[in-house]
């Protein structure tokens, strides 16, 4: 019984030893793997809220030309109607779009209720712009652009982009969902203002927002040609990509605002606008701004999906170190069990062995002592009891063996008890 359970207990203890040595392997194993697949995810979000803003972008730059048409043509420039109306219908077509793809996309980005304010805000709009004046409808462009504005910097934070763990990816992201956006807010106000008026004297409260505009847009470039460096030189790859937007954006916004600041330096005096030069001006740093978005955007994606791409090469690469090592554990497993196996059949072999030894000592070699050794030393204890004194007595049988060494003289038959007659000889010296 003891037997048996030694033999069971030999491969449970192997067992053992595997399973304590593969069991902390598999867990950091899967650690690791859930690790790596929650950084595929995190990545992942990050595309969705690219998309998604690439779409609001797009809706930005509609509003704010509808924007520019709309305070035109309030303004008695009946030549822009045309344009005016095409930008309206753009712009709710693209408001549907946009509608229907943050339903798909809300559970992920949590968008709903901002877009909902846009979506509302604009309905609100087309329904009273007829009767609005310049500066009304000027305030309510301002309030669905600066809404659009929110909204993209909330998918930045609700997909991640916000907090990308990579240098240069993260100063793209800043460019995209931070600088360009507030930049391009604060221009189109500043185009608004130099639209409304051909001649006039700035009252303390424009000067105020002109101010605040001016500095906004400045500060915006300078953050970004600043983010936009340091992604430089973390990533060289990119800057032959993006640096020729980056110094037409940079130069048309300088423009633009220059030529704000030279109203605001003219305090108190008239100021004559040429409005249409002004509005080039603000439409060419408006449109590069765009261009440098747009040229960072799929630059971006590309990065993310390389990203992703090297994170599944990972999670494959470290699937199929586990399983190399697993398979070398099941052939340690199965050579030392076969070994363990070999061991056990070979001593139960030797125990069988020992044990027929055993019963062979038992059994048969007490008697095969007796036979060989009781007549012997019968027959000698005879040879000495029936001797004669002083002499040695051999029976004919050692006589045989030792004849030729020594000299005998035949004593003659005698009778031996237990043996009957035996011949006997008498021991005279050496031969």
């Amino acid at each position: 019984m003891v037997k048996n359970i030694k033999i069971i207990a030999a491969p449970l203890k192997l067992l053992i030893l595997i399973v304590v040595f593969i069991a902390p392997f598999i867990f950091v194993t899967y650690q690791l793997v859930s690790e790596i697949n929650m950084r595929i995810d995190f990545t992942n979000k990050e595309s969705v809220g690219i998309k998604y803003n690439q779409s609001i972008r797009q809706l930005l730059e509609r509003v704010q030309n509808h924007h520019l048409f709309s305070q035109m043509y309030l303004l008695g420039d009946d030549t822009i109607k045309i344009k005016r109306e095409d930008a309206t219908n753009q712009t709710s077509n693209y408001i549907q779009e946009i509608d229907t793809i943050d339903k798909q996309l809300n559970p992920v980005l949590k968008t709903t209720d901002k877009w909902t304010a846009i979506f509302r805000n604009w309905q609100d709009l087309l329904i009273q712009e007829p009767t609005m004046t310049p500066e009304q409808s000027g305030e309510s462009h301002k309030l669905i652009t600066s809404q659009i504005v929110s909204l993209i910097n909330h998918v930045g934070d609700t997909s991640n982009l916000n907090f990308d763990p990579s240098l240069d990816s993260y100063y793209l992201i800043m460019t995209l969902v931070r600088h360009l956006p507030r930049n391009l807010e604060s221009l189109d106000q500043l185009r608004e203002f130099v639209a409304n008026r051909k001649k006039t004297q700035i009252t303390i409260k424009e000067r105020a927002e002109l101010i605040i505009r001016h500095n906004i847009s400045k500060s915006s470039m300078v953050e970004t040609k600043r983010g936009l460096e340091l992604a430089f030189g973390v990533n060289s790859n990119i800057r032959p990509l993006i640096g020729f937007h980056l110094k037409e954006s940079l130069l048309n916004n300088e423009i633009f605002i220059s030529l704000v600041n030279q109203i605001l330096l003219n305090e108190g005096a008239e100021i004559n606008l040429q409005g249409q030069d002004y509005i080039t001006l603000g439409n060419q740093a408006i449109i590069s701004q765009y261009q440098l978005y747009d040229t960072i955007a799929p630059i971006l994606q590309n990065l993310l999906q390389l990203r992703v791409n090297n994170f599944q090469d990972r999670r494959r690469q470290v699937k199929i170190f586990t399983l190399m090592v697993l398979a070398a554990f099941v052939y340690i497993f199965l050579s030392l069990a076969s070994n363990q196996r070999k061991r056990l059949r070979a001593e139960k072999n030797l125990r069988q062995q020992q044990e027929k030894s055993e019963m062979l000592l038992l059994n048969v070699l007490p008697q095969a002592i007796y036979d060989i050794w009781g007549d012997t030393v019968n027959v000698a204890s005879r040879m000495e009891s029936q001797g004669i004194a002083g002499e040695i007595q051999l029976t004919g049988e050692t006589y045989n063996k030792v004849r030729h060494k020594y000299k005998f003289k035949e004593r003659g038959i005698i009778p031996v008890k237990g043996k009957g007659e035996i011949l006997t000889y008498l021991l005279l010296g050496k031969a």
